[in-house]
């Protein structure tokens, strides 16, 4: 077996990363582990975010009456197709029913603020789907070199599996899946073999993770207080005056 770590991600810049062949087998591998969660999609309005539009194209399959997509570069796909940062989202507050991330927290400054405009869209009871590479990996590892040897992973953000799961915690967010690893032999020539299968794992070594989880609804409860009688005032004591007569003004003279 020969590595392609640089022939693959050292390619011209003027490339796009989502037309490479090493992006070709991302989405194969991405499409084995996300494609139960996929089709547990429904509703009226789903959000895919990200820049590649095969795979969001996987929305026209499922009990889905709007489906969305969202890119920052100008992408179209085979869905409406809203151009727009992924921080600034144009919906309402709770009114989507479900939101996928492609890869769309590694290509930002800030990936908090983008989870948390999807999380604002997102109702009460939606699922958000989350695509994205995985530092603990061979091809994280090769993302440390990128400064060394600028290429298409130089400019990515790889978010941490474990800080994700603490944001969905602080965002009322709740896993409700295990999530799936896969990729793990991603930058080998001979992934392409038959031999090689791509097949979800929970070893989180794969280059390659997907998590779910649901937006829990806020519950606030408000404790009844008893009501209390009308508390009467403490008697105060002051002295009395008894009557006017004891008491003789003087004038300055009469002192003299």
């Amino acid at each position: 077996m020969r590595l392609n770590w640089l022939c693959e991600l050292s390619a011209a810049a003027e490339t796009p990363f989502w037309r490479s062949d090493l992006a070709a087998r991302v989405l194969q591998i991405e499409a084995l582990l996300g494609a139960d969660l996929i089709a547990r999609l429904h509703g009226e309005s789903v959000v895919w975010m990200g820049h590649a539009p095969k795979p969001a194209s996987l929305l026209k399959k499922r009990m889905i009456k709007c489906p969305i997509f969202v890119t920052a570069l100008g992408t179209s796909a085979d869905l409406p197709t809203i151009v727009s940062e992924f921080d600034n989202l144009p919906f309402q507050s709770r009114s989507v029913d479900a939101v996928v991330m492609h890869h769309a927290l590694e290509e930002v400054s800030d990936p908090r603020t983008v989870l948390r405009e999807a999380t604002r869209i997102l109702a009460p009871g939606g699922r958000l789907i989350v695509f994205g590479f995985n530092p603990w990996s061979l091809l994280g590892i090769r993302r440390g070199f990128a400064s060394l040897l600028p290429d298409r992973l130089a400019q990515l953000r790889l978010v941490n599996p474990i800080r994700l799961f603490d944001w969905f915690t602080l965002l009322g967010l709740e896993l409700d899946a295990p999530p799936a690893y896969g990729g793990f032999v991603l930058l080998w020539d001979r992934f392409m073999s038959k031999s090689i299968v791509p097949s979800a794992s929970q070893i989180p070594f794969g280059g390659l993770v997907v998590t779910s989880a649901v937006k829990q609804q806020a519950t606030m409860h408000f404790k009844k207080l008893a009501s209390k009688s009308r508390q009467k005032l403490a008697p105060v004591a002051y002295p009395r005056i008894a009557t006017w007569q004891e008491h003789k003004f003087r004038s300055p003279r009469d002192e003299q």
